[in-house]
């Protein structure tokens, strides 16, 4: 399996080439960008590596709590955890959900702390956490598909660089025994 600076040395050097390619499929710089970005992200920060203490799982800093339970329930080089499409739509998932939960705790303290000693602003932390779910629908609803569709295909663009590379690696360090 090649280090993590492998991942990233060959992301680097297929990330503007690649958003190219994709320029010359949408004609549209914004959705270029989108996609360049995304494809960087997906590299450096949501990485198939995240299952493990890898660079990528250290660069969230004091965020790295919210993958603590995919680190529990994903196993290394597992089918969900490294293979494109599937990979990258429950780690994109699962980022969005974890944030929305992370924005409903968050929310619900401040009201708390706004409502002490008022019955005004009571709210339970499920009428939050609902709130939020609808905002975020929302907001997701509005966004441009070509948007979506640009950030998503960048997502899979970096889980199948590493996937590939894992793969190539395996079969020459098999083929060396």
């Amino acid at each position: 399996m090649p280090r993590g600076t492998t991942h990233e040395l060959w992301a680097n050097l297929l990330a503007l080439p690649l958003s190219y390619l994709y320029y010359k499929f949408s004609h549209r710089l914004a959705d270029t960008s989108i996609f360049f970005f995304s494809f960087i992200f997906a590299t450096f920060m949501l990485s198939p590596d995240l299952d493990t203490k890898s660079k990528s799982y250290t660069r969230w800093g004091i965020m790295r709590f919210l993958w603590i339970p995919y680190r529990k329930f994903m196993s290394h080089r597992d089918f969900l955890s490294h293979f494109p499409v599937i990979s990258s739509a429950i780690r994109g998932i699962y980022l969005i959900l974890s944030l929305i939960i992370l924005f409903s705790v968050i929310s619900y303290i401040i009201l708390l702390i706004l409502s002490f000693g008022s019955s005004e602003y009571k709210k339970g932390f499920l009428d939050v956490l609902k709130a939020t779910l609808i905002m975020t629908s929302k907001t997701l609803s509005s966004i441009r598909k070509e948007y979506i569709l640009a950030m998503f295909l960048g997502l899979v663009c970096g889980d199948t660089i590493h996937y590939l590379l894992d793969m190539f690696s395996s079969k020459i360090k098999s083929s060396m025994r």
